[in-house]
């Protein structure tokens, strides 16, 4: 969506606005315009650098989605975690003052509110400590969406865990062919844990990683766009290399790992 420019070619109100934002887990963008509009399609033109295409999207019945909003985990808080909510409609708002966050000894915590607009996410940060819970409220008119809704009382909680109770992995990487890339360890289902990027030789430190086994695995990033891409026919381009670690990493609670990594 970086830099990718929609634009309605359909005759549309004078008072038309939009919203947009990427969807976290497919490739897929949700377009939300107002006022209503009694039409059966829209036009639109799709500009992203030097590719210019029309869209035409056929409408589904309208109607008045609600806003719906909840946390994207539920499991333990790491300390340099930030808690994220997702809402069903674009927010556009917050009143961080309708922010309350209490630790277990119902001392006040001051927390600050930053909205994602590229994935439509409220972002909720504050200090947090081992072994602690907190309960987290975000009273009525918090946050207001597209529609100029407002939330109710949202109640949510999140505890810390002990340092004890992670690992760390202290990894060094020898015969690197290039810079950038990314480092990333991988659970087994191949879900991102902790990621690091480098544009020079340096060395790896990964903390807080929960006890598992995991994959340990390099991208060599020669677009330099922070992720993985797949090859290209039309353009004969290949996928970029992508090297695993020859044995899966066991880290352990309390447990300081230190490994190198040889590529060849």
């Amino acid at each position: 969506m970086d830099n990718l420019d929609i634009e309605v070619l359909s005759e549309v109100p004078a008072d038309y606005s939009f919203e947009q934002f990427k969807d976290e887990t497919k490739d897929s963008i949700h377009y939300w315009f107002k006022p209503a509009i009694m039409t059966d399609t829209l036009i639109f033109k799709v500009s992203h650098a030097s590719h210019i295409d029309t869209a035409a999207v056929r409408m589904r019945e309208l109607f008045a989605d609600s806003l719906i909003i909840s946390p994207t985990k539920t499991t333990a808080m790491k300390l340099k975690d930030t808690m994220k909510l997702s809402a069903s409609v674009p927010l556009v708002s917050f009143d961080p003052e309708k922010l309350q966050i209490m630790a277990k000894d119902s001392s006040l915590v001051e927390g600050t509110i930053h909205l994602d607009k590229t994935y439509n996410l409220a972002e909720i940060s504050f200090p947090k400590t081992e072994s602690q819970s907190y309960k987290i409220q975000l009273f009525p008119g918090a946050l207001t969406d597209f529609f100029g809704r407002e939330n109710d009382t949202i109640r949510l909680s999140a505890s810390t865990k002990a340092s004890a109770d992670y690992g760390t992995l202290d990894l060094s990487l020898v015969n690197v062919a290039r810079f950038p890339i990314i480092v990333q360890l991988v659970d087994s289902k191949f879900n991102v844990i902790a990621e690091d990027y480098l544009t020079d030789d340096r060395k790896v430190y990964f903390d807080e990683v929960s006890p598992a086994k995991y994959y340990l695995r390099i991208i060599y990033d020669d677009n330099k766009n922070g992720r993985w891409d797949p090859g290209n026919f039309l353009e004969r381009l290949q996928p970029e290399k992508v090297v695993y670690y020859p044995s899966l990493i066991d880290v352990r609670a309390n447990w300081s790992l230190i490994e190198t990594f040889v590529l060849k």
